[in-house]
């Protein structure tokens, strides 16, 4: 059996890539995945084709999910902390 033929619950839309490598996703895919304008979307490249779907993480999602910091630090105290964090994790043993 054909894996990329179209199955009885599946529904071929058709759309143009433009010279930008552009494509104009259909409404009815828009709407069953919930997407609004300015909305990301994921290409999931696998074995039976590429997949389109909602990222599960942007920036949006994650938003929150770690506190702010108790205090506020300079840009150079931030480049001293990342150098230091840097180096430690690559400190020969």
């Amino acid at each position: 059996m054909n894996s990329n033929a179209i199955q009885p619950n599946e529904t071929e839309m058709i759309s143009t890539l433009t010279s930008k490598g552009q494509v104009t996703i259909p409404v009815q895919i828009r709407r069953f995945l919930g997407l609004k304008p300015k909305a990301k979307v994921a290409f999931l490249r696998k074995k039976d084709g590429v997949h389109i779907a909602v990222p599960r993480y942007t920036l949006d999602t994650i938003k929150g999910a770690v506190p702010a910091l108790s205090q506020k630090y300079s840009e150079k105290e931030i480049r001293d902390i990342a150098i230091e964090s840097h180096l430690e994790k690559y400190k020969v043993k």
